[in-house]
C-alpha cells in the first residue's frame, strides 16, 4: 500500500512547495498554478519515486492528492 505522506512529499518537491501545504485532500489546482511543465514534473517525480508509469495525460483531470494516490495504486509498474 502506498503511503499518502510520501505522495504528498513527492508533489511538494515537484511543485517546490513546503511539505506542510500538501495534504491528502489538497486540490492540485489550489496548490499552484498548474501548467503543462508542472504536470510533467509531478508525473516524472511520481514515476521515479513509486516506480510506476502514468499515462501522459493522467494528471490533467486529477483533482486531489488522494486522486493521485489512487492513480499510483492502479498504474502499471516499471
Amino acid at each position: 500500500m502506498i503511503e499518502v505522506e510520501k505522495v504528498c512529499a513527492t508533489i511538494a518537491i515537484a511543485l517546490d512547495l513546503p511539505a506542510a501545504e500538501v495534504r491528502p485532500e489538497s486540490r492540485l489546482a489550489d496548490l499552484a498554478e498548474l501548467d503543462s511543465l508542472s504536470l510533467v514534473e509531478i508525473a516524472t517525480a511520481i514515476d521515479s519515486d513509486f516506480q510506476v508509469r502514468l499515462p501522459g495525460d493522467a494528471l490533467t483531470e486529477t483533482l486531489s492528492v488522494n486522486d493521485v494516490l489512487r492513480m499510483i495504486e492502479h498504474a502499471p509498474r516499471q
